[in-house]
C-alpha cells in the first residue's frame, strides 16, 4: 500500500503516477509488466518509487484496492436502492458490476489480474484475507447492513451463520459472472444465468421430507 510520503503528494502527481502503473498494468500480462516503464512514465525516478512503494506487488494491490472500493461502493448504493429486497439489490449489483467492467481499461486490468499465475502474487496483500485489511472491513460492513436491511423483509428470518452462507453463495455468483463477462460471454446470458442462480437461492434446490414434502406436494 501507498507510503504516507506519497498520500502527501498533491493529487496531481498521484494521478500521474497511478495512471502511469494502470497503463502498463493494461497493456500487458501482471508477470510481464515493466518496473521501469512505469517509473519511466510516471516522470519519477526509481528512489522516488520506492519511498511511495515498496515493490510493483506493492503498486499493484494499491490499484486493486481502488477498484475493490468501487464495487464495494457499487454494492452499498444498490442496497439503499432496493429498501430491503435482498433479490432487487443483488440484481442490481450484478448490472452495476457489468457497467463497471465495461470500462476497456478497467476490463483489461481485472483481466489480467483473473490471469495472473504468478507466485509472488498470489501470496501478495492483493489476494489477502487479513480480517483486519481495509478491504475485509468494508465487506463485513456491507453483510451486516444487508442482514439488518433484508433478514426479516425479503429473506426470512436467518442467524448469522446461515444468513453468510447465503451471502457469500450469491457474492460468488456475481464473481463467476463477471469472469464469464471477461471471457465473452453475452451480458443477456450472463443475466439469464444469475436469474436462474437466484431463484434457486430463493426457493432452495432440497427435496422437503415429512410434512413439509406432503405439504409442498398438495400445493
Amino acid at each position: 500500500m501507498p507510503s504516507e510520503r506519497f498520500k502527501r503528494l498533491p493529487e496531481e502527481k498521484q494521478k500521474k503516477i497511478r495512471d502511469a502503473c494502470m497503463a502498463e498494468y493494461t497493456r500487458t500480462t501482471i508477470e510481464k509488466a515493466s518496473l521501469n516503464r512505469m517509473i519511466e512514465d510516471a516522470g519519477i525516478s526509481r528512489g522516488s518509487f520506492y519511498t511511495y512503494f515498496d515493490s510493483k506487488w506493492d503498486v499493484l494491490g494499491y490499484l486493486c484496492e481502488s477498484f475493490i472500493n468501487e464495487f464495494y461502493e457499487c454494492g452499498v448504493r444498490c442496497l439503499e436502492e432496493a429498501q430491503g429486497d435482498i433479490w432487487e439489490m443483488l440484481g442490481q449489483f450484478l448490472n452495476g458490476s457489468l457497467a463497471l467492467c465495461r470500462d476497456e481499461r478497467r476490463a483489461d486490468f481485472i483481466r489480467n489480474i483473473m490471469e495472473c499465475s504468478s507466485r509472488e502474487a498470489l501470496t501478495f496483500d492483493i489476494f489477502s484475507s487479513d480480517p483486519d485489511s481495509p478491504r475485509a472491513v468494508r465487506g463485513r460492513k456491507l453483510e451486516r447492513v444487508a442482514y439488518e436491511s433484508c433478514v426479516g423483509k425479503s429473506l426470512r428470518k436467518l442467524g448469522w451463520e446461515e444468513y453468510m452462507s447465503f451471502f457469500r453463495m450469491a457474492m460468488m455468483a456475481i464473481a463467476m459472472e463477471i469472469k464469464s463477462f471477461h471471457d465473452g460471454v453475452p451480458e443477456n446470458r450472463i443475466r439469464e444465468r444469475f436469474a436462474l442462480t437466484l431463484g434457486i437461492l430463493k426457493r432452495g434446490a432440497g427435496i422437503e421430507s415429512g410434512a413439509g414434502a406432503q405439504s409442498a406436494e398438495r400445493k
